[in-house]
């Protein structure tokens, strides 16, 4: 926020008690003083864990933050990128019941991983935006169909046949390319 971005992406995990915790590991391992898995530990378990010192010592009060904290602190102030790292109706339930209560629909994306969790979200909260991180190429028509507003193809893909961002566009979604090199 404060270099003026104008959205910050974020996964979101469930804790064992159902709260939605934003961890971009399956386990707390890497990034905390715990290890154990995100679905195995209770809210009250996670919200304890030192999770900056890894990155260095002026970190180390950091604690993990659960979604519901995430969404207050850049609601007004910044776009979200919903990563979903888990599927299913409940979780779908939680994670719009989240944005309603402390985010903005409007400015937030979320980032499926099936048709059908697209699907999901769509009908119940279609002014949030989905966003298809496309694994296999196969699999662009039935994500044009379930009309998702983003897709973000490979770019290797895009190289060997341009004309794929044609066929994106006049599916109805916008490109989402993800840059890393840095060239153009």
């Amino acid at each position: 926020i404060e270099a003026g971005a104008t959205a910050v992406e974020i996964d979101v995990r469930t804790s064992q008690d159902g709260k939605l915790v934003i961890m971009h590991d399956a386990k707390v391992d890497r990034t905390t003083n715990a290890s154990g898995r995100i679905n195995d530990l209770t809210w009250a378990e996670l919200a304890v864990l030192d999770a900056g010192s890894w990155f260095g010592a002026n970190y180390a009060s950091e604690r993990i933050p659960s979604l519901d904290q995430v969404l207050q602190v850049c609601r007004g102030r910044i776009g979200i990128h919903l990563d979903l790292k888990e599927e299913g109706e409940e979780y779908a339930d939680r994670v719009v019941a989240s944005v309603k209560a402390y985010g903005e629909p409007t400015r937030t994306t979320a980032a499926v991983r099936t048709v059908e969790q697209a699907r999901q979200l769509q009908k119940r909260m279609p002014e949030m935006k989905t966003l298809i991180f496309l694994r296999k190429k196969e699999q662009l028509d039935s994500f044009l169909e379930a009309n998702v507003n983003y897709v973000r193809p490979q770019i290797a893909w895009i190289v060997k046949d341009p004309t794929l961002l044609t066929k994106i566009r006049e599916g109805g979604a916008k490109i989402h390319l993800d840059a890393t090199t840095g060239t153009p």
